[in-house]
């Protein structure tokens, strides 16, 4: 019997091995193999497979033969010797089963016997990596005779299992998990003295590990659309909806249900496997004409606790293609995409009914007050999350006109808390996602927004002209997984009490707060997880300069400078600089960014201009938060000569607040305070800084390095003018109480001034959201003292306020702080309601009514501030 299946295996091999050549195309993860694997090769491997399957083994030996991996040997007499391995189907390690022709474990029976021996020799550590191989991805909810036949189940018999072969060969995920030391089950069975013991906890652990793998890549089992309405209308929360409904407008319970049955209709998504698959094909193909390759980074992480949790992917927002990219390579990593809560703005013919398959469901900009909506679409959300499917929304609310990260709104991450404290059934976690790109395809539109033009809506026409991104190139997409938050551990720290509330609908007065903690947490470590790519990084350099000009044998050398900088003091150590070059990084910048090139005798200029300068800044700003603190170091001593370590610590400390608030640093304030002895120590060390006891000098003026120490004190030039404005603005009103909201306003018309004045092309420069966010660390660090006056809500100003303004004015060059004194001497006008054209008759009249006062027409300021 024995000899006849080793005939039956090879005439298998025969017959399989073209086609596992030629039909099947599997996608492996980790992607980063063999690194990723993280295999001793000094050591013997046992591959574990959760089902006896000749495909799968072959498939597998193929797979090892590419990737450089110990290949398998045909023998179960032995076991295998170091860059050897085998294969064990988990059935074979399981007395518990009943063997059956099906199981077909008896030729693999062997090699578990020795398997069993071998936890009695302490010397073998084996390494065991289970392998998941998963034909399809079908989670269940299709029931035709095709997807019957030849979907894939656990145990297909051999004639089946090749049909499955031949249809899903294109459609193969297989999964290498990490290894385990073969040492650790010996170890439980020397103690414990029970052989069978530590054998059942292998084949538990191990059980497990597959079936969580299976959940994680297929999701759980999908629900007709049909059916999941009906759920909804019938749950609890829209029930009392129905009632109330009733009651305040006296509606029948039919009207009012039928109500609630369309704005579930209108929500809902409609997941299909079929769409996912010719969407992975399509987008497959798009990414391949417009981009040179998606980098992924930490996608390790998410494959390790997506099959122990309920996932809630929240990334940053810069592009419609955000959500197709990362569900698209969620999918390449062997990992069920997530329902995606996405606006109603996207719902129009012919794309809402394709993104509606492919898990997004959709919700409206606002729910004005609708009580029947609410309740409709948080019993959705909370349904998806009872049952296990993974969310994805973006907590900045739309995207990003700047580049940088927008306060969040809390509105879903808050339904979602809600609904885990009521319902804790699976342990959920929160993964950031920072999402990055070379060129953004939206770029144009976005200058012309912030230049003061109207978005445009979404439509099936915007669609068809959207055919021309093909016509350019977009360098790459970098998307990088931050570390999770696990819900349970953030909440025992925020409120101990929670598990009180499970099962309760009372919503927990301290909710709010923690769920706004949570959502600064998630930006802190999106922000955590950026990717230092070529273009940022040579926007950083550039816009330094202040006519963003550099010769380019200086922009190189400054470019390397910020990369080593970055990887000599890690701003996190999820943070990823892949740029080493800066001769590659700046042609690869200069092929997507529209970068001049000047030529001159003495070496070739590198410029930008126009629009494409406004969209550098853009570049520049999704990584600015990383050279935050060097350039405030460095900023100190751009207008002065010395300057001792610990004053220089001391000031810098005084300004990390509000940086910390605005950019999302990730460093507390003890951690910043004993980040920047390091800092100061590298930049010393690269000669950016000389040190003369606790004396902290600069460098020769006419050096290299003195350049680059100018050029990194520019990087955080525009946010401290603007900081210094508003102190300024602050320090004139010191003891009084003033409307905080006129004061934002006239701030903000204040930094459009200076930027007509200026030429600042920072987006930006004059945002009302980043003068709130200042006036709130105000508070925050006593500066200033909130006071309600009615409906109204005014600042009281402190003194300590003047410190902070004679602090400000050093960090400016000579120019801005005449510009900057003037503007804030001059008389004030009441802000005016905001808009584009008031905005700029606001302008003109001004200066013509103030004729008698010159200072504004007499001040001129170059773009070279300093």
């Amino acid at each position: 019997m024995q000899l006849f299946n080793r005939l039956f295996f090879l005439l298998a091999r025969l017959v399989l091995k073209p086609v596992l050549r030629y039909l099947v195309a599997p996608r492996v993860a980790p992607a980063e193999m063999p690194a990723g694997l993280n295999l001793d090769t000094s050591k013997p491997v046992c591959y574990i497979l959760p089902t006896s399957s000749w495909s799968d083994r072959l498939l597998l030996d193929k797979l090892c033969g590419e990737y450089g991996l110990p290949r398998i040997i045909n023998t179960d007499k032995r076991l295998p010797k170091p860059g050897e391995a085998v294969v064990l189907y988990l059935p074979a390690l399981d007395a518990t089963r009943r063997e059956s022709k099906r199981t077909r474990v008896k030729s693999n029976r062997g090699l578990a016997v020795l398997l069993g021996e071998a936890l009695q020799d302490q010397q073998n550590d084996m390494q065991l990596v289970p392998v998941s191989i998963l034909w399809g991805r079908d989670p269940g909810k299709e029931t035709s005779l095709f997807r019957l036949i030849f979907s894939d189940t656990k145990e297909p018999g051999r004639l089946r299992k090749f049909f499955i072969v031949l249809a899903q060969g294109s459609q193969c995920f297989v999964n290498f998990g990490l290894p385990v030391g073969f040492r650790d089950f010996a170890k439980h069975e020397s103690e414990s003295g029970d052989q069978s013991r530590a054998t059942r906890k292998l084949v538990r652990v191990f059980r497990v590990h597959f079936a969580r793998q299976r959940t994680a890549a297929l999701g759980p089992t999908l629900y007709s659309r049909s059916q999941m309405l009906n759920d909804v209308v019938k749950y609890p929360m829209v029930r009392d909806a129905i009632e109330r409904r009733g009651n305040e407008t006296g509606q029948t319970a039919d009207t009012a249900q039928a109500e609630a049955r369309k704005y579930i209709d209108e929500i809902a998504a409609n997941y299909s496997n079929n769409t996912v698959r010719v969407l992975d094909l399509l987008l497959r193909w798009v990414w391949r004409k417009i981009f040179n390759g998606v980098d992924i980074f930490h996608a390790d992480r998410v494959r390790a606790v997506a099959p122990h949790y309920g996932v809630i992917y929240m990334p940053s927002h810069r592009s419609h293609l955000d959500y197709l990219l990362i569900s698209q390579m969620l999918y390449d990593q062997s990992l069920v995409p997530p329902h995606i809560a996405a606006g109603i703005n996207l719902n129009f013919w012919p794309v809402g009914g394709i993104l509606r398959k492919g898990g997004a469901f959709y919700l409206r900009r606002s729910f004005g007050g609708n009580k029947l909506y609410t309740a409709v679409f948080r019993s959705y959300v909370e349904i998806l999350l009872r049952r296990g499917y993974p969310l994805e929304f973006f907590p900045e609310g739309g995207r990003s006109r700047t580049g940088r990260l927008l306060t969040p709104k809390t509105g879903m991450l808050g339904m979602a808390m809600h609904s885990y404290v009521r319902h804790p059934d699976k342990p959920l976690l929160v993964v950031p996602v920072y999402v990055g790109y070379d060129k953004v395809p939206e770029g144009n539109s976005y200058v012309k927004e912030l230049r003061g033009a109207s978005k445009k809506k979404e439509s099936a026409g915007q669609l068809l002209q959207a055919r021309r991104i093909f016509k350019s190139s977009y360098g790459s997409p970098y998307i990088s997984f931050g570390e999770p938050i696990v819900i349970d551990d953030f909440l025992d720290n925020a409120a101990p009490d929670w598990r009180d509330y499970a099962g309760k609908e009372e919503r927990p007065a301290w909710l709010p707060k923690v769920v706004n903690d949570l959502a600064d947490e998630n930006m802190r470590r999106i922000n955590a997880a950026a990717v230092v790519n070529p273009v940022s990084l040579v926007a950083l350099a550039l816009l330094a300069s202040p006519e963003k000009a550099l010769a380019e044998d200086d922009l190189i050398r400054q470019t390397e400078t910020f990369a080593e900088l970055l990887k000599r003091v890690p701003y996190s150590r999820d943070v990823v600089v892949p740029v080493t070059d800066g001769k590659q990084a700046l042609d690869e910048a200069a092929h997507v960014s529209g970068l001049l090139r000047i030529d001159h005798p003495w070496g070739e200029v590198i410029t930008v201009q126009g629009k494409e300068a406004t969209l550098l800044t853009y570049y520049r700003n999704t990584v600015q938060h990383l050279l935050a603190l060097p350039s405030l170091l460095a900023r100190f001593l751009r207008h002065t000569d010395a300057i001792e370590q610990q004053e220089l610590i001391n000031r810098c400390m005084g300004w990390f607040p509000f940086l910390q608030r605005e950019l999302f640093l990730n460093q507390t304030n003890i951690e910043a305070h004993e980040q920047l002895p390091k800092l100061i120590d590298a930049l010393v060390d690269m000669g950016l800084l000389l040190r003369e006891g606790t004396l902290l000098r600069r460098p020769d003026i006419r050096s290299s390095q003195y350049a680059t120490l100018i050029g990194l004190s520019r990087v955080m030039r525009e946010t401290l003018e603007r900081y210094c404005m508003i102190s300024l603005l602050l320090s004139e009103h010191v003891g009084e109480s003033i409307a905080r909201k006129d004061f934002e306003a006239e701030c903000s018309l204040m930094a459009e001034r200076m930027g007509i004045l200026s030429g600042r092309m920072a987006p930006e420069y004059f945002d009302k959201g980043l003068f709130k966010n200042f006036i709130d660390t105000l508070l925050l660090e006593g500066l200033a003292v909130c006071e309600s006056d009615g409906s109204q809500e005014k600042l009281r100003v402190t003194e300590k306020v003047l410190t902070l303004s004679s602090e400000a004015v050093e960090l400016l060059g000579p120019t801005v702080q005449q510009t900057v004194l003037q503007l804030i001497s001059r008389p004030k006008t009441l802000p005016k309601p905001e808009s584009e054209s008031e905005v700029q008759t606001e302008v003109q009249p001004e200066t013509k009514s103030n004729a008698d006062k010159p200072a504004d027409k007499s001040v001129v300021v170059s773009s070279e501030d300093e």
